[in-house]
């Protein structure tokens, strides 16, 4: 695709995000169980093609076993957040899901109680991109 010079455009006019990122900290059991409720709700979801999990932290004293028992819990890979999709979603609070409308990304940040069920409030904001 070429753009002249200054020209702006939507980059969802041309390619829809049809995924939804959550990212969690995976020492946090409530944050653990908050991301595979989303992972339901994101699935559910006509406009959700594929669901990806980004760990900010993981328990690394029993390293690949706490892994790959985690990921068995997901049923699917699980990724670790990278310091660019953290900049570039301004990823200040854990749980967060990231899903796209027509026109912008929106990120949610979630509140995990201990036991792993959503607390009331949430905080939305639109990046548009």
């Amino acid at each position: 695709m070429l753009i002249a010079k200054g020209a702006t455009f939507n980059q969802f006019d041309m390619t829809p995000f049809d995924m939804g990122l959550v990212i969690f900290d995976a020492t946090d059991e409530g944050q653990v169980e908050v991301a595979l409720q989303q992972r339901d709700e994101l699935e559910a979801r006509d406009d959700i093609r594929q669901v990806v999990f980004m760990m900010t932290d993981m328990e690394t004293l029993d390293g690949w076993d706490v892994f790959e028992a985690l990921s068995d819990r997901f049923d699917r890979p699980l990724h670790l957040l990278t310091p660019d999709v953290a900049e570039r979603f301004e990823i200040e609070r854990t749980p967060t899901v990231i899903t796209a409308t027509d026109t912008h990304f929106e990120v949610k940040e979630m509140v995990a109680s201990r036991l792993g069920s959503l607390n009331a409030g949430t905080d939305s904001e639109a990046i548009d991109d």
